[in-house]
């Protein structure tokens, strides 16, 4: 996490140092990591703390559930940066195709006034 977070002020380094002197005073791992679930109020961090927590109940292992779980986490990710660009997109052509008619009209009435002004006139 230091090589990706180096300022020691970021807050999942603090979090991070945190967990590791609750242990190292002899606390529990789980608890720690349970504790850091609750206050951080992120599903992904709760659903990765009760992943932690059930495989080291349980005895499963440990670093195979770890790798899965990260990455569903950042497949979840991906998939919800993908669906932000695409509403971006979407709201962006939604725009151009509110200003497109404008854009048409003052393209006919600077290009060929005269066409304008008959069709106005023809429709009255």
């Amino acid at each position: 996490m230091r090589l990706l977070y180096t300022d020691d002020r970021t807050y999942i380094i603090r979090e991070f140092n945190l967990i590791n002197r609750r242990v190292e005073n002899g606390e529990m791992i789980e608890r720690a990591i349970e504790d850091f679930a609750n206050r951080s109020d992120v599903d992904d961090i709760r659903n990765f703390a009760d992943v932690f927590i059930t495989c080291k109940r349980t005895g499963g292992d440990l670093v195979e559930v770890i790798k899965r779980t990260s990455d569903i986490i950042t497949d979840k990710i991906e998939i919800q940066q993908d669906i932000k660009v695409l509403v971006s997109q979407k709201k962006f052509e939604s725009k151009i195709m509110a200003i497109a008619p404008l854009g048409i009209i003052l393209f006919l009435k600077m290009s060929s006034p005269t066409l304008l002004h008959r069709y106005i006139s023809s429709a009255h």
